[in-house]
C-alpha cells in the first residue's frame, strides 16, 4: 500500500472518530452560551445566573428535536412572566368566566408567536415556517412552581 492511500485511509478513519465522538458528547458539550443564543431567537433574554438540569437532541432522517430544562431564579421567573403578560399576544386561559383555549397558531404561512398563561405555567409557542418545508416549532413553557424553564424545538 501506498504512502498517500495510508494517509488517506488514516485522515478518513479519524474524521469518521470525530463524528462519532461529536454524536455521542453533543450534549455534553451544550452550554450556558448555547442556551442564551436558543433563547435569545425568541425574546428571551435571561439576566441572572441558571442551571441546565436537563439537555437532550434526537434526530433521524428529516427529524430533529432538542429538549432542555433549566432551573431559573424566582427573580428570573417573575421578570419573565412580567414580559410574557405584556406582549402584544399574550392570552390568558386561567379564566373561567371565558371559554378560552389556546388559539391554534400551525399551518399558517408567516411566522407566529403566542404566549399563553396557565394556572401553573406560561408558555411561549412558536411557528417558523420554512418554504417547501415542514416548520419549525418551539415551545417554551415556564412553571411556575418549580421555576423550571422547558425548551422544546421539534423539526419534522
Amino acid at each position: 500500500m501506498s504512502f498517500k492511500k495510508v494517509t488517506l485511509l488514516s485522515v478518513l478513519v479519524l474524521i469518521i472518530c470525530a463524528l462519532i465522538a461529536f454524536e455521542t458528547f453533543k450534549d455534553q458539550l451544550f452550554s450556558n452560551n448555547d442556551v442564551l443564543e436558543l433563547l435569545s431567537h425568541q425574546g428571551i433574554i435571561l439576566k441572572d445566573p441558571f442551571e441546565i438540569l436537563d439537555n437532550s437532541t434526537s434526530s433521524a432522517i428529516g427529524d430533529y428535536s432538542h429538549t432542555f430544562t433549566l432551573q431559573l431564579s424566582s427573580q428570573e421567573v417573575d421578570r419573565l412572566l412580567l414580559e410574557f403578560r405584556s406582549a402584544e399576544n399574550y392570552v390568558n386561559l386561567m379564566d373561567s368566566s371565558k371559554n378560552r383555549h389556546e388559539p391554534y397558531i400551525y399551518f399558517t404561512k408567516k411566522l407566529r408567536s403566542q404566549y399563553f398563561e396557565k394556572d401553573k405555567s406560561f408558555i411561549q409557542k412558536f411557528h417558523e415556517p420554512i418554504a417547501g418545508y415542514a416548520p419549525n416549532f418551539r415551545i417554551i413553557t415556564i412553571e411556575k412552581d418549580t421555576k423550571h424553564l422547558i425548551f422544546e424545538e421539534v423539526d419534522d
